[in-house]
């Protein structure tokens, strides 16, 4: 077995992220090195096997990190001046990334893996062909954005991800790349209309009551009406 990094080390200019809701940080956010988040999960050829994820995922927080740097430094300048950038992502690769970063911050804690899990703390079979690229996601499994009142505030570099559990299982994460809210959905059902109406909260208000946009295609940012610049999501292949 080889020692990998839970979350991709490549990502992280600073070197942290904030956790809450695990087995081993049930009541409080933990903020963790990166150098302490290993664990013996993989062998050496799956580590390899994942290695495109990995680049994937690194990929798709640059581009998120652009998005919020860009829209910092453009907010007071004329629209007129821009030159609209775009940012391309693959969403299938972000998408498996994400989902090998929380299958990993959960594997063996006590509650069991979305909504297929039958062991606490041990992924199903589906999820692991999913992180793998065997199959995709499907019945409303993935990724969705969080639709809030779309400011660009960078207030650290970190990731923050917390657990929705419910009846001893995570059906849901809450994901923060530099302010940039997500959803990991692992329950196959229709989703709810926000976090609020599954009884979630310690959250900020503005995230209990965001939409859930589904394999975002595009997060634009504009002035005035006038497009700045965007994170494009490819989801063709």
């Amino acid at each position: 077995m080889s020692r990998e990094h839970l979350i991709s080390k490549g990502v992280f200019k600073e070197k942290k992220a904030s956790v809450h809701g695990f087995s081993w940080c049930k009541d409080r956010f933990a903020t963790v090195g990166i150098e302490s988040l290993t664990s013996k999960i993989l062998c050496s050829k799956h580590n390899n096997d994942l290695s495109v994820v990995d680049n994937g995922g690194i990929e798709a927080v640059d581009a998120i990190e652009k998005l919020i740097h860009l829209c910092n430094e453009r907010k007071h300048s004329s629209p007129s001046s821009f030159e609209v950038i775009s940012l391309n992502v693959d969403g299938y690769l972000f998408e498996r990334w994400l989902l090998k970063v929380v299958l990993n911050l959960s594997f063996q804690n006590k509650d069991k893996i979305g909504g297929m899990g039958e062991v606490p703390g041990i992924p199903p079979l589906y999820l692991l062909h999913v992180v793998f690229g065997k199959i995709k996601f499907s019945h409303y499994m993935g990724v969705y954005h969080l639709v809030t009142d779309g400011s660009c505030v960078k207030t650290d570099s970190e990731i923050v991800i917390v657990p929705i559990v419910k009846d001893s299982t995570i059906g849901v994460f809450y994901i923060s790349i530099y302010s940039i809210d997500f959803l990991l959905s692992l329950t196959p059902a229709k989703p709810p209309e926000n976090l609020r109406s599954m009884g979630v909260s310690g959250l900020p208000n503005h995230i209990l009551d965001a939409k859930w946009l589904y394999r975002v295609h595009e997060m634009t940012a504009a002035k005035g009406g006038i497009k700045s610049h965007e994170v494009v999501f490819n989801w063709k292949n």
